[in-house]
């Protein structure tokens, strides 16, 4: 598509939205209330590294562009223009503004991507600027634990995010990537505010009168573990096509209370169970959303000091008998149906639904291309024979005498009842199938998400719910060492194939090449990678039908509502 045909496009589509949307009734004010399982961490853009943060984020910060429907919107910027996916400029509207109306410029911005860099406590989200130029060198900068101003003047000198003008902003990929569009979408890719930013520090987005808001709401109250409110931004650039004065986000953690206050009128939408599906009002839509759950198996156990731990039993999490005795230990079948008891897709492979072209079929998924090739790996019943001979060969290569000389195993999970249970299931698998003695570490979220990233854990139990429907989310974080795991330590080789793969991926423009690297990288990863895939589960989404536009994620953030419409 050519330039100007790529800036007609986004004109026309955001006419069309704005057309699309009546004025709000002036009978009631309009307001949508999300239940959910449990209260924000942050409100952050520059921190959504979980689905409850980016429920907030989705209506408070806009980024470069806006995704709607599977349809990529102007954002805070008002057109673009590539002519090679390398480079892309961006024309920053020149009504954009925080929604106290101080102006946003390009340099805002700009200092904003800069800026995460940074930050620790947005560690995890610095990956969605690794496309770009310069990424890599400041990264080294950033792990060598330079301090804040030289880390600054890195990443004004390394990377390739710059300010042409006050409204123009050009970002240079180190590869050709006509994916990156969706990234941009990102609210890691909406700006913070600076002078709060520097007021407030790393508090920055840990209450409503701590940050600084671009989008279509504000954070208007937020009482702890109760209720978070968002009320219309006035000033937000496209106010006009917002109908919802306000959407309430309500706290209520159990699916009982959830699915009694959505059946009682007081939830718009509420997670259930399948428990609940059958006992549904008939005019409701469930639907079946995906959060992937999985296992990191630490192959390189270090302290939060970084230091290794005991290395004996570091050698036995890297050994690839190990993680096969724990693959064969795991009924995957009981797990879907019992365990989770909600709707799950079956899941031996990795990157599901994962959708990934090829040159002549769009949007084919990784399962259609893949099918059941890895069952041996990950097998959907427990195979205890083979389980106990895969034990037994690591421990014999490790020097343990027997599973009874193995020290107790401890797996860090989220303290919520999804994590919970898997987590008790696989205590007692474990012990069942092989023995080993497995202890439940259940902490809060952030404490999870820190032992990711120091590598503090054993085993470690994981949700993935990707912020796009391209299969380089699903592989890419295994190469970019997000979750801080050591198996380019453990597996050099092996990790080093899986990079180059990865580098090819982001790079290749031939969609058939592209589709056969990932099932390659998809292989290395199922079958010598840390990690145990354990299952997709589905989740009844119970949304009424008082709303239109407004919509559930598969992937990404999970709710589209910020152009949500009260039905007459």
């Amino acid at each position: 598509m050519s330039t100007l045909k790529k800036a007609l496009s986004m004109f026309v589509a955001l006419l069309l939205i704005t057309a699309s949307v009546p004025a709000a009734m002036a009978e009631e004010p309009a307001v949508l209330r999300i239940g959910l399982e449990q209260d924000i961490e942050t409100i952050d853009p520059q921190q959504n590294t979980s689905a409850y943060t980016l429920v907030v984020t989705e209506g408070i910060a806009e980024p470069l562009l806006r995704e709607h429907e599977g349809e990529i919107l102007p954002g805070l910027a008002e057109t673009y223009t590539t002519d090679d996916y390398q480079t892309w400029t961006f024309n920053i509207r020149k009504e954009a503004c925080w929604s106290d109306g101080t102006p946003i410029t390009a340099e805002d911005i700009v200092w904003s991507y800069r800026e995460i860099f940074t930050r620790a406590e947005s560690a995890k989200v610095v990956v969605l600027f690794n496309a770009v130029q310069g990424y890599d060198e400041l990264k080294a900068i950033v792990d060598s634990g330079a301090d804040a101003d030289t880390i600054r003047a890195a990443a004004a000198e390394t990377l390739a995010i710059t300010a042409l003008d006050e409204h123009t902003i050009q970002v240079i990929l180190s590869a050709p990537s006509p994916w990156q569009l969706d990234t941009f979408c990102s609210t890691a890719w909406a700006p913070i505010k600076r002078d709060l930013y520097e007021q407030y520090g790393s508090s920055y987005g840990s209450a409503a009168d701590k940050i600084g808001t671009n989008g279509p709401f504000v954070v208007s109250e937020w009482r702890y573990n109760e209720q978070l409110t968002l009320e219309k931004n006035p000033n937000y650039w496209n106010a006009d096509a917002i109908t919802l004065e306000k959407v309430e986000l309500v706290i209520v953690q159990g699916v009982e209370p959830r699915v009694n206050m959505f059946k009682e009128g007081k939830l718009d939408y509420a997670v259930a169970s399948s428990d609940y599906l059958l006992s549904m009002p008939s005019d409701t839509e469930v639907l079946e959303g995906t959060s992937w759950y999985f296992m990191l198996v630490n192959d390189y156990r270090r302290d939060s000091e970084g230091s290794l731990v005991n290395e004996k039993l570091s050698r036995l999490l890297a050994n690839e008998h190990f993680s096969a005795a724990i693959n064969n230990a795991i009924n995957r079948t009981v797990l879907y149906d019992s365990v989770l008891a909600n709707p799950a897709f079956v899941a031996t492979g990795y990157a599901i639904p994962g959708a990934i072209n090829s040159n002549n079929v769009a949007h084919t998924t990784m399962h259609d291309l893949r099918g059941d090739s890895y069952n041996d790996v990950a097998p959907l019943t427990r195979n205890s024979e083979k389980a106990v001979a895969e034990l037994e060969a690591a421990l014999a290569e490790v020097g343990y005498g027997s599973v009874a000389d193995v020290p107790e195993i401890k797996v860090v999970c989220a303290n919520t009842t999804d994590y919970e249970t898997i987590a008790e299931y696989m205590e007692n698998a474990l012990d069942a199938a092989l023995g080993l003695k497995v202890k439940m570490d259940a902490v809060e979220f952030k404490v999870r998400d820190s032992r990711v990233i120091s590598g503090d854990y054993d085993l470690l139990l994981f949700g993935w719910n990707n912020s796009t429907n391209d299969v380089i989310d699903y592989l890419e974080p295994f190469y970019s060492e997000l979750f801080a795991t050591g198996w380019n330590f453990a597996k050099p080789g092996y990790y080093a194939e899986y990079s180059a793969m990865i580098q090819e991926i982001t790079t290749t423009t031939d969609l058939d090449r592209r589709a056969e690297l990932a099932l390659q990288a998809e292989e290395i990863l199922l079958r010598h990678g840390p990690i145990v895939t354990l299952a997709v589960g589905g989740r009844a989404h119970l949304k009424s039908d008082n709303f239109e536009g407004f919509h559930v994620r598969v992937m990404g953030g999970e709710f589209d509502y910020i152009f949500a419409v009260p039905v007459k």
